[in-house]
């Protein structure tokens, strides 16, 4: 599988499927796998609300770049 990217270069990895763009699948894969994230992945480079967890309200960010 392609890695996640950071196709606006803002630091986050909003490319979750490596597509190479940030479209509503990445939003999907996002809401479906946020546990296997916080247990392994760096949460900064997920985290869009910069609170220290990942949560709804990132997802919801996510959204947002789509």
């Amino acid at each position: 599988y392609p890695a996640p990217g950071d196709p606006d270069g803002d630091g986050f990895y909003e490319d979750l499927n490596g597509n190479g763009w940030i479209d509503f699948d990445d939003l999907i894969l996002y809401f479906n796998t946020l546990d296997w994230i916080r247990e392994n992945q760096p949460l900064c480079c997920f985290d869009y609300d910069g609170n220290g967890a990942i949560d709804f309200i990132d997802a919801i960010l996510l959204m947002d770049e789509i």
